[in-house]
């Protein structure tokens, strides 16, 4: 197996279930997939806290928790939960990984992203980590270099197949990447993720996030899937940057586990889903590596557009009554703030002269 078998097979089917309201029991097997899709981070804590291996996973909490920082702000509750549990050293124990990287960009958004002191306050965060000129830049040279070496395969190491196999009897598409590079690879993974999560906040018209999402990593990804995961991020920016009709046009790059896993995490409209049903009806059997059904996808559209179509239907029954707008009412007497309400007539005391009001709404 490999990281398309855990997608197609393992991911996908977990997303279907929890789609339909249905929980997927958590073990070894498939605690990556759940650590790197479940929405509510606390509970991605929590699950991860249950394995004893749980420190193999901080790497992907810290993406996670780059993610919630970069797009959401500091959450100091978060952090905090996050060092009882992998210790307060989290930061530097997966960062310090990437110090045998001499690249400058690398060494100095590491530099910026191993100071404790920015995970715990939003104004320390700001000025160190929000819109900076120079983190922008080194976040496309950082992006820049793994898709030339990672997704293109420029200047990666190989290993020999033939000679493998002959050796131990055993052909191991995963191993056709070399432990060194793999090591690489997990290393540098928390500061990639955080580049492509900071240039889609802070500089989202750069291409690198559309040619991630549409081009599939050379080599075979491992069981984790972590560059597998990093394309379905991509490719989610890159919907919501383009819309789903522009980023069809696109469809001959773009794998069917894209599409299912999208549809799944995406609220789309009913014309949307119209749109993307012609497409994958129109899809040609020998699209890219492709490991769930066509009439899965195909079936699934359908469910949403009749869910879609039932709540529409509800609404255009029973529209949502809109809430009346509050208004602030201050004393007449020394005009400081009472309460915010709608009324017309009353008696009482202002808390802060302790004089007696009796006007109707409109004289306070």
């Amino acid at each position: 197996m490999c990281g398309y078998c855990f997608e197609g097979g393992v991911l996908i089917p977990a997303l279907e279930l929890a789609y339909k309201g249905e929980k997927t029991k958590i073990d070894g097997f498939n605690i990556e997939n759940y650590l790197q899709e479940e929405s509510n981070l606390y509970l991605v804590v929590d699950e991860a806290k249950k394995f004893e291996c749980r420190n193999d996973y901080a790497g992907i909490i810290l993406c996670r928790l780059y993610e919630k920082y970069i797009l959401s702000g500091v959450d100091n509750v978060l952090y905090k939960k996050i060092t009882s549990i992998f210790g307060d050293d989290i930061v530097n124990t997966v960062l310090k990984k990437s110090s045998l990287d001499s690249k400058q960009y690398v060494s100095r958004i590491r530099k910026k992203l191993s100071d404790k002191e920015i995970y715990q306050n939003n104004r320390q965060w700001d000025n160190c980590i929000s819109g900076k000129p120079e983190l922008i830049e080194d976040s496309l040279n950082l992006l820049n270099f793994y898709y030339d070496w990672w997704i293109k395969g420029q200047n990666k190491r190989k290993s020999d197949s033939l000679l493998r196999l002959k050796k131990t009897g055993i052909m191991d598409p995963i191993a056709n990447t070399p432990k060194t590079e793999w090591e690489r690879f997990y290393a540098l993974f928390p500061l990639v993720y955080f580049s492509l999560t900071y240039l889609w906040k802070y500089h989202s018209d750069t291409e690198l996030i559309e040619k991630i999402a549409l081009h599939c990593p050379d080599g075979t990804p491992d069981f984790g899937g972590y560059d597998l995961w990093l394309q379905r991020k991509a490719f989610v920016f890159f919907i919501q940057k383009v819309g789903i009709v522009k980023a069809l046009e696109k469809i001959d790059q773009v794998r069917i586990e894209l599409i299912y896993y999208t549809l799944l995490k995406t609220n789309f409209e009913i014309a949307e889903l119209e749109i993307i049903k012609k497409v994958v009806v129109s899809f040609e059997k020998n699209h890219v590596v492709s490991s769930c059904e066509y009439e899965d996808v195909l079936s699934i559209i359908d469910d949403l557009i009749l869910v879609k179509g039932k709540i529409d239907n509800l609404n255009t029954l029973y529209p949502t009554i809109p809430s009346q707008t509050l208004k602030e009412y201050h004393c007449p007497h020394c005009n400081k703030f009472l309460f915010k309400g709608n009324v017309q007539k009353l008696n009482m005391v202002c808390s802060h002269c302790q004089k007696m009001i009796i006007p109707d709404g409109n004289e306070f």
